[in-house]
């Protein structure tokens, strides 16, 4: 038990209670109004976070939902690539085709005409004796024309010299006579 006390003691000392509860509340309330203080400070930077937070969220969000669209429309392009390919292979297989065709119509061809030079050239070769028989044979014609032509010459030669000579003889006598 407490010693007795008189009122003025108590009063004082209930005085200096108050005067420490006072004190040890308003200690309580800076360390409330501190800890409140340090509280919103921390509330601050964790929605400061957090908003940093939801930012880099939403603009992850749009960064793959981008990239998706992109991918869409590389899968599309891709899948267009492959069509035009298959086409290509498909066009190139074709003219595989139509070039072996053309190397067998090539082939035919050329030996065709390897056949009509070979006819060509025997048929040259006919003309060419042909000719030469017919060369050979105009050139004898044409030395028994100039043989003939030089025996004429010489019959006409010594028939004009004759004539010349009965001329002169003729001119002699006819001088004679006029005489």
């Amino acid at each position: 038990m407490l010693p007795l006390c008189s009122d003025r003691e108590m009063s004082e000392l209930l005085a200096r209670k108050e005067e420490e509860w006072r004190a040890l509340q308003a200690h309580c309330a800076q360390l409330q109004e501190k800890a409140l203080q340090t509280t919103q400070k921390q509330l601050e930077e964790t929605q400061g976070k957090l908003q940093r937070l939801q930012e880099d969220f939403v603009y992850n969000l749009q960064v793959l939902e981008e990239r998706d669209l992109e991918l869409e429309r590389y899968d599309v392009e891709f899948t267009q690539a492959r069509r035009r390919e298959e086409a290509q292979q498909a066009e190139a297989s074709e003219l595989k085709i139509e070039v072996a065709k053309l190397k067998q119509a090539l082939t035919r061809e050329t030996r065709r005409v390897e056949e009509l030079q070979h006819q060509h050239q025997l048929m040259l070769q006919e003309h060419h004796l042909e000719l030469e028989r017919v060369h050979s044979d105009k050139k004898s014609e044409i030395d028994h024309q100039q043989e003939q032509y030089e025996n004429l010459k010489w019959k006409l030669e010594r028939k004009l010299r004759e004539l010349d000579g009965e001329l002169a003889l003729q001119r002699q006598v006819g001088c004679c006579w006029e005489l």
